[in-house]
Formats: C-alpha cells, structure tokens, sequence
C-alpha cells in the first residue's frame, strides 16, 4: 500500500460516515426523489456533520462533479466507478468514493480493487453470480497532527446474490489483512483500519457475520477482527433501519461502519456514538435518498466489548 513512516502514538479522534445517495441515473416514481430535487438537502447533511471520512456509494459521474464542487477544496476525493470497458479503456456507472478531509490527513497512497476471482484487473462483468459489477476503493493516510496511520475501506456489496456477498467479505479481509502485515513490516505502529458501506445484507446474514470473524496471520500473529461500531457505541441515535426506499415506515439496516485499532483486537477503537441520521428535505416528508447515512464519532483506546463481538460470532446472531 506504499510506503510509510514510523507514527506517533497520540491519540485521535474521527468522525466517520456513510452514505448511499442513490444514483442520478434512476426514473423515479415521485419528484420528490429525484436527485435534482434532492441534492441540496443531502449537501446539508453531510455539512452538518462534518466527517473526517466519507464512504459513499452509487455515485454517478454528474454526482460526483456536484460533490466535489459543494462539499469544497477541503475535501479529497477518491476512486473510480466500478465498470471497465478494455476496448475503451474508459471507466463508468457507480463509484464507491470516499472523500476525506484534507485538512486533517495527508493521502499516502490509494486504489481500486474488483469484488471478483481477478481483484486487481478492472472488469465490465459480474462476479459469482452478482447482478452487478462490485468493487472496493481505499485510501491510506497520515493523520497530520499525530501522524497516526489510516487505513479506510468503502465498499457496495451486490443486492441479489448471497454467494457474491459471501465472497466479497473473504476477498476484502483477506485484503486488510495483508495491508496491515504490510504496515508492519514498514515499521508502523498501530495503523487505524476502518470501514464503511452498503452491504445489501441485514445484521444476522451470514455475509455480515463473515465480515466479523477473526482472520489471523499465522506467521506475524497479525489478527484482523472488526468492531461493529453500533453494538460498541456509547450513545446511539435515529432509528435502526437505514435502507428506506423513501418509505419512513421501511427498517432495514444494510449500511455498516467497522474499526480496528492495530494489529490484534487488545485494544480498539473507543466508539463515543453511532447515529443514524433521519433528517428531512425542508419542507418535505421526503429524506434525501432511499438509504439514511450512518455517523460515528470514535477515539482510538482500548478495547470495550472483545467478548461482545466474540459472542455475536459464535452465537450467529447480532
């Protein structure tokens, strides 16, 4: 993931969010749904919380000249959209974006990689039998006052096959396991890992489960476990569905947000809350897409819930 340099120990602090802001390229049933009509209000909520990192998903090219033109030149944008043409050689539909801020980190290194048996060759077609091209974007950074490392993984899994789902969570902790042997070996201590997106998949699935079981390095002893931030998360806010389909009464939760904090799961993030939020188009009923973001607020400490997470694993249950 490119080379580093030996960070300090501070602690630090990161608001995290994602968001699927549907893309612009749908007939939609209601004005109301429409991004043109909608945009501005979806502008105003990420303002509002001001994340350091911003996983999105379903970003169309027109969306993502609009993001970049509104959210301003302290935000960086990475990625790019998930379908390759090699005839072309030209990129398009959906990015799995993530902007950060670049006030805060110093962007070390980033890429792509496609959720399918080839992962670094950019593809046109769907993988294990999804109905979509899928990938996953990164981004590596220095956090500039502490010099702490960040690793941030944003992804959109596939919405009809569980078998793709399945092996996305494989293909993308077998990817973070290897980008924190690869930190070690570069000399870092205790590189930050995160990750957002639509996982098109409820709490107790197998698929979600996968991406919560622990993944060792049998020769570096490294351990990959995430920390599902809602079960650790000191204050929750909002309601616990954030799939909508512009429907307030529809509950789903299919977006997620997992941290770890270095090599082994001793200590991890501290999560000081987990938010879904619900607000409305001014005026309207309407929310400003058919997903509701999800923030969190977190600081890097020890540990509070290893037997919690332990116990969602075992007990095939959130």
């Amino acid at each position: 993931m490119g080379n580093t340099v030996q960070n300090m120990t501070a602690p630090v602090e990161l608001k995290i969010m994602t968001y699927n802001i549907r893309n612009s390229g749908m007939k939609e049933k209601k004005k109301e749904y429409e991004w043109g009509y909608r945009r501005e209000g979806l502008i105003e909520v990420i303002k509002k919380h001001n994340p350091d990192i911003l996983g999105m998903q379903e970003v169309l090219d027109d969306q993502m000249k609009f993001l970049i033109q509104r959210l301003g030149a302290d935000y960086t944008p990475v990625g790019v959209p998930r379908e390759y043409d090699p005839r072309t050689k030209k990129y398009s539909s959906e990015y799995s974006c993530i902007f950060f801020n670049n006030k805060r980190f110093e962007m070390l290194n980033n890429g792509t990689f496609w959720l399918s048996d080839t992962p670094d060759t950019p593809s046109n077609v769907p993988a294990w039998g999804a109905a979509c091209v899928r990938i996953c974007t990164w981004v590596l950074m220095k956090e500039r006052t502490s010099g702490k490392i960040v690793a941030h993984f944003n992804t959109h899994w596939d919405h009809v096959s569980a078998q793709a789902r399945l092996n996305s969570s494989t293909l993308m902790r077998t990817r973070m396991l290897d980008a924190l042997k690869k930190l070690k070996q570069e000399g870092v201590a205790d590189p930050l890992l995160s990750v957002s997106g639509d996982f098109n998949t409820e709490p107790n699935n197998p698929e979600l489960l996968s991406m919560l079981k622990p993944l060792v390095d049998e020769e570096t002893g490294i351990k990959l476990q995430l920390d599902y931030t809602k079960l650790s998360a000191k204050v929750r806010r909002g309601p616990n569905g954030t799939y909508t389909d512009f429907d307030l009464s529809e509950n789903s939760l299919i977006d997620y947000i997992f941290v770890q904090d270095g090599y082994s799961t001793e200590k991890s993030w501290n999560v000081d809350s987990y938010e879904v939020d619900d607000q409305l188009l001014p005026g309207t009923n309407f929310v400003p897409s058919d997903h509701r973001p999800i923030v969190v607020s977190i600081t890097n400490g020890h540990l509070t819930c290893t037997e919690q997470e332990d116990y969602v694993v075992v007990n095939n249950k959130i």
